[in-house]
């Protein structure tokens, strides 16, 4: 590997493909079968309803990241604002 530069592998922002394939498998396993898990699904209560519903949302939904974000404001003034804080400025001092 070049120092500080990517050679190989997937590019920037490439999903990984098995990873896609696997989920849409099992997906549409799960639809094939929806009346028979919603059946089985039924006869779970509490906990055990709410793992199941986890683990089936976690196969068939994508997952969301986390993002962070560094926000600063700089406050910018404009020319105006900057040629009138001049003038000021000029006129304070002549004035003294």
């Amino acid at each position: 590997m070049a120092k500080g530069r990517k050679t190989g592998g997937r590019g920037p922002g490439v999903r990984n493909k098995i990873g896609r394939e696997l989920r849409e498998s099992i997906h549409e396993v799960l639809r094939g079968n929806l009346s028979k898990f919603r059946q089985q699904l039924e006869l779970l209560e509490g906990k055990e309803f709410v793992d199941a519903y986890a683990a089936y949302c976690k196969i068939v939904l994508p997952a969301l990241k986390s993002v962070e974000m560094d926000a600063r404001v700089e406050e910018v003034s404009s020319v105006t604002e900057r040629l009138a804080a001049l003038t000021e400025e000029e006129e304070l001092e002549d004035g003294c």
